[in-house]
């Protein structure tokens, strides 16, 4: 298939991961290679790719919630095709969109992780990302570009969409982990553990990096994610 980005192993698959970026992210992500390049080692391969208008996939086109969860299980579909178990790794709204197909309950995965996830992606969009780019839900009557190294339109669909996909009215049953960071400029960490708390109980487990903020930009930190990923993965 096409448009995947996978890294080189020696032996046979033992398992496939999906990774997920986020939004006004693509699969060149720092953390996905890292992870990637680490996983590789172990025969385990993972798959990353660029959500519709994401990455080399930009366009003026508008994005699309919908257009996004159908390209994803395009891929988890992908995966299934090696016989091996599945884990997903998400970030932010790519953790979005991986609670939205976990609610549906088409696949089985071995693992979820989900790092700093946009549980509340309509607040998000309309509290934090339009106004940095001095835009309000007013603006969205027109295409709006909140790109930073590529063209990324939204706009009132997009963000409806979002108001009628709300996680907290869905219901899940798959054991996940949370890497987030408790100085989380975008993400409400505080929230988002009554959330998954809320919807899965003991079935979540949460991996607390108290000096990180969204990005994981600090040194150590992109290590730190990566350190806890294969932890989940391998079981250990």
């Amino acid at each position: 298939m096409d448009k995947i980005k996978s890294f080189k192993i020696k032996g046979k698959t033992a398992q496939i991961v999906v990774g997920i970026h986020g939004i006004t992210g693509d699969k060149e992500s720092s953390v996905l290679d890292a992870l990637g390049k680490d996983l590789a080692k172990e025969n385990v391969k993972l798959l990353c790719f660029d959500l519709p208008c994401h990455g080399e996939k930009a366009s003026s086109e508008r994005l699309s919630l919908s257009s996004c969860i159908k390209e994803t299980e395009k891929i988890i579909k992908y995966a299934q095709s090696f016989n091996v178990p599945i884990s997903l790794f998400a970030t932010s709204f790519g953790g979005y969109i991986a609670l939205t197909i976990l609610a549906k309950e088409k696949f089985n995965f071995k693992n979820v992780i989900l790092r700093c996830p946009a549980v509340f992606m309509d607040e998000i969009l309309a509290n934090l990302i339009l106004p940095t780019n001095n835009k309000n839900i007013k603006d969205l009557d027109r295409p709006v570009d909140i790109g930073y190294e590529f063209p990324l339109f939204v706009d009132k669909n997009f963000y409806a969409e979002l108001c009628n996909n709300k996680l907290e009215n869905k219901n899940f049953n798959q054991t996940i982990n949370v890497i987030q960071g408790k100085k989380d400029d975008i993400v409400d960490w505080q929230k988002n553990e009554e959330f998954f708390i809320k919807k899965f109980g003991k079935r979540c487990t949460f991996h607390y990096i108290p000096s990180a903020d969204h990005r994981f930009k600090k040194p150590g930190e992109l290590e730190k994610i990566v350190e806890i990923s294969e932890k989940i993965i391998f079981g250990k």
